[in-house]
């Protein structure tokens, strides 16, 4: 394992600390918000052209909140999210703001996301740090919650925050009680991502320095003092559990009453998939990670084996044939349906799922010991966490996985050569999420076009317009 920490943290001055990580920080964060905003100002009409589940869902949400300030009713409304993100921004609706106005205040979330990715890179890349922190901004999956107004964003910035703060291995209640607040604001904003709380029980276990396992069967060495901080970890996650039972008991069930019928069973071949597209976004960085293989071979050959293994159970276990009734379609699962398939088998979802499983294991060995531990778990759970929805979609996986991937360049150890790799992997992989984005918003745009409930969005809107402005 390489160690992170490879650049001695020594004081920097508040002049050579502006320099070297408030200033390109800062840049970055403008830029995200130059490619941003200038979208919502030569679309400033949300009946034009964006995300239907803007037009269907969450605006009409933020407007029905905004209509009952100071207390909304949270025991229904058209949305299937926690109702916080919703609620912050009809604070400002009810104040009279407009549309445009309340998506460049929605877009706030995607720029703290990249400000803080930004900000973590920036020690070991410089100004590089723009770049590989890019292709989180331009996947469409995170682009488009900057554009319109979708709660996505919101979740992912709390789970950045969160995965960030576990990493820092100076382990204290104080940063506990932090990481427990960051969760009770995240269950506010998206319930799903309760599965945050693990990486904080886990972290706290593992402690730091010596304390950190070297091998599996050291994870129950010195039990007393790993129990005390596993205890204080969990009670400081409660709040967040005791909100998320608060919705359930309101709800009647983990969304509210109106999406009851959605989201709801299980899908064996979520982690299969995941599998295919780390595989996937592997491959822009393969230099890094073969130039790993030989070691992990030679020295870790029985891991490896394993590894290969589980691979092959993901992929061969569950039935991985396009579906559209079963949620698996849309994203990579578009190319298992234009190739053969056996007994409800594809085969390119057997590759990308061994070749997966390997790439995890490479990208793990990138990572210090605590690092692995602490990412480990979170793509674990993860991973579990998306495996009882029943739609497997691209959408709800692969903003986390590029996540990580940015973080662990971030805490690496990679030497020069192997710098510009990161650099160069990261601008091809931009481009190819370039042209997907720009793909998928025509879609976007055709399909809202053609939507029956776009439509008679549209005609409810001007009916209201005509009667306010007669």
């Amino acid at each position: 394992m390489s160690d992170p920490n490879n650049c001695p943290n020594l004081p920097m001055s508040t002049s050579a600390r502006f320099r070297r990580v408030l200033l390109p920080t800062a840049l970055g964060m403008i830029l995200v918000a130059m490619i941003l905003w200038p979208v919502m100002w030569i679309n400033p009409s949300y009946l034009i052209q964006g995300s239907s589940a803007d037009h269907l869902y969450h605006f009409p949400t933020i407007e029905q909140f905004a209509d009952e300030l100071p207390s909304p009713h949270y025991d229904d409304y058209p949305a299937a999210t926690a109702p916080g993100y919703h609620t912050l921004l009809a604070i400002p609706r009810s104040l009279g703001f407009g549309y445009t106005t309340i998506r460049m205040m929605g877009s706030l979330w995607t720029i703290a996301i990249m400000g803080a990715l930004i900000g973590v890179c920036v020690r070991r890349f410089g100004y590089g740090a723009l770049i590989v922190a890019m292709p989180v901004l331009i996947t469409n999956y995170i682009l488009f919650p900057g554009i319109w107004l979708l709660p996505d964003n919101a979740g992912w910035f709390g789970v950045v925050l969160i995965t960030l703060l576990c990493l820092n291995d100076r382990v204290s209640n104080t940063r506990l009680v932090v990481m427990g607040a960051c969760l009770l604001g995240l269950v506010w904003m998206r319930q799903v991502h309760i599965w945050a709380a693990a990486p904080i029980w886990l972290s706290a276990w593992i402690g730091s320095g010596a304390q950190v396992p070297a091998k599996p069967v050291e994870f129950f060495s010195s039990l007393g003092s790993r129990t005390n901080r596993g205890l204080i970890a969990l009670i400081c996650t409660l709040p967040a559990f005791g909100l998320l039972g608060w919705f359930v008991w309101m709800w009647g069930g983990l969304v509210p009453p109106t999406f009851q019928d959605e989201h709801a069973g299980i899908n064996l071949a979520t982690p299969g998939f995941v599998l295919l597209q780390i595989s996937v976004l592997s491959v822009f960085f393969s230099p890094i990670l073969l130039a790993r293989l030989r070691g992990i071979w030679q020295g870790h050959r029985t891991v490896f084996l394993f590894v290969v293994g589980l691979g092959l159970l993901l992929g061969l276990g569950p039935v991985s044939s396009f579906s559209v009734d079963d949620g698996r379609y849309g994203g990579w699962w578009n190319l298992v349906r234009h190739t053969p398939e056996a007994m409800g088998r594809s085969p390119i979802f057997l590759i990308g799922s061994v070749a997966g499983s390997v790439c995890v294991m490479l990208w793990g060995s990138l990572c210090s010991r605590r690092d692995a531990w602490v990412l480990g778990s979170i793509l674990a759970v993860f991973v579990c966490s998306q495996t009882i929805n029943e739609r497997s979609w691209q959408r709800y996986h692969e903003p986390m996985l590029i996540v990580l991937i940015c973080i662990i360049f971030a805490r690496s150890d990679i030497q020069t050569v192997r710098r510009r790799s990161v650099l160069v992997g990261s601008v091809a992989l931009t481009a190819l999420l370039a042209f997907v984005t720009a793909t998928q918003l025509t879609e976007q745009v055709s399909r809202d076009s053609s939507d029956p409930r776009v439509d008679a969005l549209r005609a409810k809107k001007a009916s209201q317009n005509t009667i306010q402005n007669p």
